[in-house]
This record gives structure tokens, sequence and C-alpha cells, in this order.
């Protein structure tokens, strides 16, 4: 009986295994702006993950030293003109963590009413985790949390097109 039980049991767990794997990596092909294939961030400094230029945009100066933190966030502008993007970087820590951020962003974004929301996107199942709206992303890549925050969404797409996490 034990047999018979195991026999009917495996291909059903083998087709649950499959399942897991394809749910497993929902966020990978939908994140915007190819973020899932890029390299994942190294160092500890925020001028190490951060780079000083990012296509036509100039980071402003941060200290050498400056440590990407844990429990906030590290802020930066980018600027290009009259353009500008408002980027934030964070090590929450564990996965959960790391999703956590992510939809606390996307619950910051939705109790504004004023804030434009159209073709929203938001994924939390797999990592990288993101949210996305026109002229706003927050994402995941590795142990670290980002978000960028551009004055319009032609500048965040021409931004993110050049970032390289």
């Amino acid at each position: 009986m034990k047999i018979l039980i195991v026999a009917l049991l495996a291909p059903m767990l083998a087709l649950a295994a499959d399942v897991a794997v394809a749910a497993a990596e929902p966020c990978a092909r939908i994140i915007p702006f190819g973020v899932a294939a890029r390299p994942e961030p190294a160092g500890a400094l925020a001028a190490q993950v951060l780079p000083a230029r990012v296509g036509r945009f100039v980071r402003d100066d941060i200290a050498s030293e400056a440590a990407i933190p844990s429990d906030e966030d590290f802020n930066v502008t980018y600027r290009a003109g009259k353009d500008s993007v408002f980027v934030g970087l964070s090590r929450p820590g564990a996965v959960a963590d790391l999703r956590e951020a992510v939809r606390t962003s996307r619950q910051d974004v939705a109790s504004d009413p004023k804030i434009d929301r159209t073709g929203e996107l938001y994924c939390v199942a797999s990592a990288p985790f993101f949210y996305k709206i026109p002229d706003f992303i927050a994402w995941t890549r590795g142990s670290l949390f980002f978000y960028a925050d551009a004055t319009s969404p032609r500048v965040l797409s021409e931004f993110m097109q050049a970032f390289p996490y």
C-alpha cells in the first residue's frame, strides 16, 4: 500500500516542484528596464554602489566613507540640467525586509491621491521585487533596496536605462 501511494504521489510532487520553479521567477520576467539581468552591486559603501555618473546625470557629492545603512535610506540626487533623479539606497537585511521595503514604497504612493499611478507595475512574488509608476521605481538587487524618483517619466526611463543595477 505504501509503495502504491508513493508511486501515485511522485508525479504530483514533481509537478508541484515544476510549478514552484515557474512561480519563483515572475518578478524577474516583468521588471522594467531589464533590471533582473543586471549585475548585483558589490560593496558596503554608498560611493561604491552609486556611480558618480549615470549617463548624462551627475551624482551630488557624497562622503567616500558613507556606509549603506540598514535601518534608513541613504539619499542622493543625480542632476542633468533641469532634470533630476532622487535616489534612495539601503541594505534592509533579510529577503522579507527587502520585500517589505517595496511594499512600503507602494503604500506610500497609494496614500497620496495626487500621484499618477497610470501603468502601475508591482511584484513581490520573487526577487528582484519592484514597484513602478511613470516617474518612480523601487526595486531590489541582491541584498540592496533602491528607489529612483525622477522629474518626469522620460527622465526616469533615461536614467534607469543607464543605471548599472
